[in-house]
């Protein structure tokens, strides 16, 4: 009868086979483990941009380098040009109402007007009649209600002790002395006596007027402006054209006139002297004129 049965030596070798197997899908399994437990905290820290993994050689330990980070392009952008900044002014705080501040606080006072004053005129007239007693600015209103500025002088004379009062009166713009008023021996409250009166005019030329109370005349000096120049004549013939001292003279003898004449019309010498006697026009020029005297002393008095 035939044995069927296989070799006890063949089946062992199976069984050999069979657990190499299992112990080799065993150790597969035991290192995918390890391998996809270890890597995947790693892969998540490089996913972040934390650092990278590196091995040594002589060290088994992982170490993680810091990854370096790409800095942005920097975009060009249009400056803009600067432009001064306004300077701030500082304000000073005020104090609340009722502190201790108040009391001590003083406000600066605003500009006010002064009464019958001036600013310093840019030029002053030639005045010296003596020793000066007293000079100052004030304002003068006109009898028509004109205010102007002007400059006064008190003088005395040393050895007589007559006192003259001269005044000048300006323009707006105070440049321009627009006439000036003398008046000798001065008292005080009393009548004038007499006044000298220069009225100034645009093209340079001076009337000089001259009132006297004791005489009631009026004395008019007018100096004309004339061109002055090359001339076609010799000085000879030009003074030759010149008429000094032509006299004339009304009927009654008031009126009085001299005439100064240069027919060349090229020298300066051409003027005119007027005199008239009309005591009560001279007393109401004069009455007008210490109005305005008074109101230079008024002014002192403040």
């Amino acid at each position: 009868m035939r044995d069927s049965r296989a070799p006890e030596g063949r089946s062992a070798t199976k069984r050999f086979a069979i657990g190499a197997i299992a112990i080799t899908v065993v150790v597969a399994a035991v290192a995918v483990f390890l391998f996809t437990s270890g890597s995947d905290p790693i892969a998540a820290k490089d996913a972040e941009g934390l650092g990278t993994v590196s091995t040594s050689p002589a060290n088994d330990n992982l170490t993680v380098a810091p990854a370096a980070t790409k800095a942005p392009e920097p975009k060009a952008t249009a400056v803009p040009a600067p432009t001064p900044m306004p300077e701030a002014t500082p304000v000073p705080d005020e104090p609340d109402s009722g502190s201790a501040q108040d009391s001590n606080l003083q406000l600066a006072p605003e500009p006010t007007a002064v009464p019958n004053s001036a600013s310093k005129p840019i030029l002053l007239p030639e005045a010296v009649f003596g020793e000066i007693l007293e000079e100052g600015m004030t304002t003068l209103r006109y009898p028509r209600g004109e205010s102007v500025n002007a400059w006064y002088s008190f003088q005395v004379d040393t050895e007589s002790l007559k006192i003259t009062l001269f005044f000048a009166q300006y323009d707006d713009a105070m440049e321009t002395i627009l006439s000036t008023v003398r008046v000798d021996n001065y008292t005080k409250g009393a009548e004038l006596s007499n006044a000298k009166v220069s009225v100034n005019y645009p093209d340079g030329s001076t009337r000089t007027l001259f009132f006297n109370r004791e005489e009631g005349s009026i004395k008019l000096n007018q100096q004309y402006m004339l061109p002055v120049g090359p001339s076609m004549l010799s000085s000879d013939l030009r003074r030759a054209l010149v008429y000094y001292g032509m006299e004339l003279e009304d009927e009654s003898g008031d009126i009085q006139v001299e005439l100064h004449l240069d027919l060349s019309g090229l020298s300066q010498s051409e003027g005119l002297e007027f005199t008239r006697v009309v005591p009560d026009t001279v007393n109401d020029v004069l009455k007008e004129l210490q109005s305005l005297v008074e109101q230079i002393e008024d002014n002192r008095a403040q």
